[in-house]
């Protein structure tokens, strides 16, 4: 939680070019690292200082889902948010909100020919719940495996 923004950013400067990275966050988690957007100078913040092309798409739903969903009786879990697409501009990126599934479809396609950093804010139902990943779920990379060799260095 409140990592998508920053490896999105990361993704979208390593790639370079006309790469774009497409980050999926919730609106809890894009309120940890939205300073990233701007404010660190006239220009803009990392991602816009750093001419990023990044796909935002802001689940909104007015709650710590993870936090709400995958504890038994978790508390507090309620977030006030603001209009993620007034804030994009303010940090001179662009966006669009979408309320209806008619709107998707166009907002996506706004969002993938932007030159830089797009938000696309949709509201979400907080009821709705998306089954939380297990790192066991997780297929371990060749390059993360131990090694099958042990060699004493003593």
């Amino acid at each position: 939680m409140g990592y998508g923004l920053c490896a999105g950013i990361a993704a979208s400067i390593e790639r370079g070019g006309d790469a774009r990275a497409i980050v999926i966050v919730g609106d809890g988690g894009f309120q940890m690292t939205l300073n990233e957007l701007g404010a660190a100078t006239q220009q803009g913040g990392t991602a816009i200082q750093h001419g990023c092309r990044l796909l935002l798409l802001v689940i909104d739903n007015g709650l710590l889902g993870r936090v709400e969903h995958g504890f038994k009786n978790a508390k507090g879990c309620e977030i006030t948010g603001c209009d993620w697409v007034a804030l994009a501009r303010a940090y001179g990126a662009d966006g669009t909100h979408v309320a209806r599934d008619s709107e998707i479809e166009a907002a996506l396609d706004a969002g993938l020919s932007a030159k830089g950093v797009f938000v696309l804010a949709a509201r979400c139902d907080p009821a709705l719940r998306a089954e939380m990943a297990k790192t066991s779920d997780g297929i371990m990379p060749p390059w993360l495996e131990p090694p099958g060799n042990h060699v004493e260095s003593g």
